[in-house]
């Protein structure tokens, strides 16, 4: 079985083969370079996003902080420790 892609747009949703996406993006290769370029843009926002991300502040950073681990006494330790709730 062929994989299918869903594309939903305005009152209405497009199911569409691979072969069938790939044979309407080559009549139209400039529609295809500016979709790959987009898709790599996203691809690459998510990753810098994710990297950016702060670490969740579990339950055992929290005691080793408590404890007094001068690894888990920085400065990013003591804000999440500060926003979690009472």
């Amino acid at each position: 079985m062929e994989k299918t892609y869903a594309v939903k747009i305005t009152k209405c949703l497009l199911i569409l083969t691979e072969s069938e996406l790939m044979g309407c993006l080559a009549l139209q290769p400039d529609i295809f370079e500016r979709a790959v370029g987009r898709g790599k843009r996203i691809l690459r926002a998510q990753a810098t996003a994710k990297r950016q991300a702060p670490k969740r502040f579990g339950v055992w950073e929290l005691y080793e902080a408590l404890k007094g681990n001068p690894r888990y006494l920085t400065l990013d330790s003591i804000r999440a420790v500060e926003a979690m709730p009472a």
